[in-house]
């Protein structure tokens, strides 16, 4: 029976018309994703780590083991495809490593393993070590035998909504060992949204988490699989979005975050849009950490394993200290020496934790907050960097960083505040308002005239001009959140300002900026 029969006879058993079985061969599935008809990327599946392409890299173990059984027409688990009804295209809903892997292997990103040989028609063929192309050329009537005799069994569901869709992308991998924060990516909510954005290795603009080798992350000790680094976000977004109720994180406290959202989502009333406060709040605190991370890379004693997500957790949180102080806009880090200088700090604390007792920094000695003094004489004891690499709730935070905010100046962390800037003139500022449409120039969102807050585009620290066609009026939130350089959409605004035409220094000058 060839495979127009076996579909014809699926087809003629058909009682569910939301699920439709059929039988597809490898060159139909080629031809479908040429056409861009499949995605094999939907937002709720895993990323895909495999570094097929790659120099030198030809399959590991698994994917070969999965090319040798699809080329001998063994029974490989069924794909799931769910019909995406606003972008008409077959979303893999499970199968999508299974797939790429086929895939890759025609489009000659693979090879086959070392030794396999292939029975055909009473003679055998050597296609060991090959690529496809090379198996075609050798042994055409094989390789299009191969191609379209061999086939996925297919579980189509034609008329299946977006949460459905996450229920059964659940289903079928909670088969699997699934973690959390890959189950939380499922959901269809804002912070899911915003969390992947900023974290997943396959979304994240930030080198700390977008650059990895198969699932080993670059320069943290975080794994490219599993969401890892997509859980380190929502571990961040969660505590911004407690403030100062926020006692500590955790699945538990994280998956209720993504449930809930999901309905406030549905309503409009989600707090984790890209645009709020609590997303350019993380936004900023995470390119700071990118770029202490980045900056730290190749020193002896910062390497990847010193970067875990407890530790970096606790740097972001002094950062937020920081920002709390002083006008982030006006400073410039030294973030070698910030490193230096906070573990320092760390390293000169003298007493021991234990939990549950709370911090405070009083007559400029670190005391233990009334009230939750252990009375525990045999409690455990835990050494500062125990609590530094590893500790998760409130008590621990405020143990190492209230050590170090005892020991902070600007100068010993390396931090510089910039030039005071100018004022602009009224005129301009009126004028500017009127051109922006009365609107936020970052986020687009309406701004009376008493919200106003003048930016320099390109900033004074390199010598940013105080005259009209170098401002740009923002809301307080994006003022507030800005980064003390320049980006893309600054650099958009100043060439319209200009333009299209820029001196040499200017070029320079905003050279320097986007560096920043």
């Amino acid at each position: 029976m060839n495979i127009e029969q076996m579909n014809k006879a699926l087809e003629d058993g058909r009682v569910d018309v939301d699920t439709k079985l059929e039988f597809i061969s490898a060159s139909e599935i080629n031809n479908l994703d040429a056409g861009g008809s499949i995605d094999k990327s939907p937002l709720y599946q895993r990323p895909y780590t495999k570094r097929d392409g790659q120099k030198g890299y030809f399959g590991d173990e698994w994917q070969k083991s999965l090319i040798v059984a699809f080329l001998r027409g063994k029974f490989i688990q069924p794909i799931h495809w769910r019909l995406n009804p606003k972008t008409n295209k077959w979303e893999i809903v499970d199968g999508g490593h299974r797939t790429r892997t086929i895939l890759n292997f025609i489009k000659g990103l693979l090879k086959t393993p070392n030794g396999f040989t292939f029975e055909w028609k009473g003679e055998s063929y050597d296609l060991g070590n090959k690529f496809w192309s090379e198996i075609q050329m050798e042994s055409p009537k094989l390789a299009n035998h191969l191609l379209n005799y061999n086939y996925f069994f297919v579980i189509k569901y034609p008329n299946m909504d977006d949460k459905d869709a996450r229920k059964k992308f659940l289903t079928l991998n909670n088969l699997h060992n699934m973690k959390d924060a890959e189950k939380r990516n499922a959901y269809t909510s804002d912070v899911a949204t915003l969390c992947r954005t900023l974290g997943a290795v396959d979304f994240s603009k930030h080198m700390i988490f977008n650059k990895y080798d198969g699932g080993k992350m670059k320069y943290i000790s975080l794994k490219s699989i599993g969401r890892e680094t997509d859980a380190f976000v929502t571990s961040l977004v969660y505590l911004l979005s407690e403030g100062s109720s926020w006692t500590e994180g955790g699945n538990r406290v994280w998956n209720e975050l993504y449930s809930v959202d999901e309905s406030l989502t549905d309503d409009g009333k989600s707090k984790f849009k890209l645009n709020s406060v609590i997303s350019k709040e993380a936004k900023l605190l995470i390119q700071h950490l990118n770029d202490m991370v980045i900056d730290n890379a190749g020193r002896k004693g910062y390497g990847k394993q010193y970067w875990g997500a407890h530790r970096m957790l606790k740097y972001v949180v002094f950062l937020k200290w920081i920002f709390s102080k002083y006008d982030v806009n006006s400073l410039t880090f030294n973030y070698k020496k910030f490193v230096d200088s906070f573990d320092k700090a760390v390293a000169d604390i003298k007493i021991k934790h234990k939990a549950y007792q709370r911090y405070e920094i009083i007559n400029n000695k670190i005391s233990i907050v009334s009230g939750t003094e252990s009375t525990d004489t045999d409690a455990l004891e835990y050494h500062h960097t125990k609590v530094f690499s590893g500790g998760t709730r409130i008590d621990d935070y405020e143990f190492i960083l209230k050590h170090v905010e005892l020991n902070f100046d600007l100068s010993k962390f390396g931090i510089t505040k910039g030039t005071v800037r100018e004022n602009f003139e009224e005129s301009d500022v009126w004028d500017t308002w009127a051109e922006q449409d009365f609107k936020c120039k970052k986020c687009e969102n309406d701004i009376t005239r008493s919200d106003v807050e003048n930016d320099h585009i390109i900033p004074v620290k390199v010598d940013g001009e105080t005259s009209k066609s170098n401002l740009q009026l923002l809301c307080k939130d994006c003022n507030r959140n800005k980064s003390a350089g320049m980006d893309t959409e600054d650099l958009l605004t100043i060439l319209q300002k200009k333009g299209g035409t820029l001196t040499p220094e200017q070029i320079r000058k905003i050279g320097e900026a986007l560096a920043v």
